[in-house]
This record gives C-alpha cells, sequence and structure tokens, in this order.
C-alpha cells in the first residue's frame, strides 16, 4: 500500500527525508576527509571501511512510506533542502563571522566556505557511489569523487557570488524584517533561489556520466532528458523554498 500512514505520515516522512540528507551531506564530508586522508598514508583498510557503511539506512523512510509520485517528488526536494543545510549554516556562520569587514571580503568568504563544504560533501558522496558501483576503492574512484567535489562546489560558489540559489537564501537572511516583507523582494529571491539551484543540479547531472567515462566506468551512459529535467526541478524547488524561508 502507498502512503503508509495517509497525510501526517507523509508529514513524518518528509521530515525524514530532509534529515536524511542533512545526514547524508555531513557523512559524505567526513567520508571524503577522513577516507582521503587515510589513503594518502596507506591505511587503505580504513578508507574502505569508511565508504563501505552507512552512517543511517538512507533508504528507511520510502521503505516505510512507499511514496507515490508526488509525495516521491516532495521527499526528494526535503531531502535537497537537508542536503543544503550544512552549507547554508557554514556559509550564514562566515558571514556572521566576516560581519564588519567590507562587501567584498564577506563575498569572498561566502563563496570560498561553499566552494570548500560543497566540495567535500558532494566528493564524499560520488567517491561513495564509484566505490558502490565499481566494487573497488582506487585512484580512479577517489578520482570521480574529486572531480564530482569539484564540479559541484564551483557551481555552488558561483551561485553564492551572483547571488543565486543559497547566495539568495543568505541575502534573504541578511535583509531587515521591513525589506524582507517587500513582496518584489521575494519574488526576487524565489525566482534567484529557483535558478540557482536549477542549474546546480542539472549541471551535476549533465555532467557526471563524462566524468565516470573518464574515470572508473568507460561505458557510463548520459543522463536522459527526463532525468535533467527532475534534477533541475527538484534542486529548484529546493532553492525556491529555501529563499522562501529565509523572509
Amino acid at each position: 500500500m502507498a502512503n503508509e500512514g495517509g497525510f501526517f505520515g507523509g508529514l513524518g516522512y518528509l521530515g525524514q527525508k530532509a534529515f536524511s540528507g542533512i545526514v547524508g551531506s555531513l557523512e559524505g564530508i567526513w567520508d571524503y576527509t577522513a577516507g582521503g586522508i587515510a589513503e594518502i598514508f596507506g591505511a587503505h583498510k580504513f578508507a574502505e571501511e569508511r565508504l563501505k557503511n552507512d552512517w543511517i539506512n538512507y533508504n528507511a523512510a520510502d521503505e516505510w512510506f512507499k511514496p507515490s509520485g508526488g509525495w516521491k517528488t516532495a521527499g526528494d526536494i526535503a531531502s535537497g533542502i537537508g542536503n543544503s543545510l550544512p552549507s547554508l549554516a557554514a556559509s550564514i556562520a562566515v558571514a556572521a563571522a566576516t560581519g564588519g569587514a567590507s562587501a567584498a571580503v564577506q563575498l569572498a568568504a561566502g563563496a570560498g566556505t561553499s566552494f570548500g563544504v560543497s566540495f567535500l560533501s558532494a566528493g564524499g558522496n560520488a567517491t561513495k557511489e564509484a566505490y558502490q558501483e565499481s566494487g573497488k576503492l582506487s585512484g580512479e574512484e577517489w578520482g570521480y569523487g574529486s572531480l564530482s567535489g569539484l564540479t559541484e562546489g564551483a557551481v555552488e560558489s558561483a551561485g553564492t557570488v551572483l547571488g543565486l540559489g543559497q547566495g539568495a537564501v543568505l541575502k534573504a537572511l541578511g535583509k531587515s524584517a521591513a525589506k524582507s516583507a517587500a513582496r518584489t523582494g521575494l519574488r526576487k529571491v524565489l525566482v534567484d533561489g529557483f535558478a540557482g539551484e536549477a542549474a546546480e543540479e542539472f549541471v551535476s547531472t549533465a555532467i557526471s556520466p563524462y566524468l565516470k567515462r573518464v574515470t572508473y566506468d568507460k561505458d557510463a551512459k548520459n543522463a536522459t532528458a527526463e532525468e535533467l529535467a527532475y534534477s533541475a526541478v527538484v534542486g529548484g524547488l529546493s532553492g525556491m523554498l529555501m529563499g522562501g524561508g529565509g523572509y
């Protein structure tokens, strides 16, 4: 039976998906950092153990709730929001710490933070994906993770500089209550939030097969038009909701 627990069960499902997104982002950071350092010092078994085991069962919410199409999309959006929160939280902390600095310094600090957190998180998750698909952990799998992390970090930091995606959320959070109540301001934040995250997910989905082919999977197939559209829409809606939350 689909949608176990009905409407209130669905709310719990969305909460679990958001939580799993947060945990997944943090685990990616840990996997790439701890696993990468272990590999550098020759502790391959330790690195492999980091990528072999998940902190939680990321499929638990879907296995329990058995979401239908609409709920599944909503769950993916909730997961996307959760996945972005560690990077957003780090950027907010840096913005607060550099509050007295010039606008250029704050912008550079925010972009650098977005790049760093996104790079580590995406790099760890992509390396784990490659390890699970290939069954081995070598330079090819780490290469795919690193290239994926660089792509994610570059797009995320560019969005911060341009005020798109998470950059739009940071702008909204930095406004006074009076200004944030302005309808035109809210509309712009929603549009910018959607555009930034949609572009990020579209690029990541589109480029992933190419990165796989130059690293560990020579036969990786390109993403379909449906996969590209879905990733862009889900990412865009996640960014739009986060932007609205800043108001």
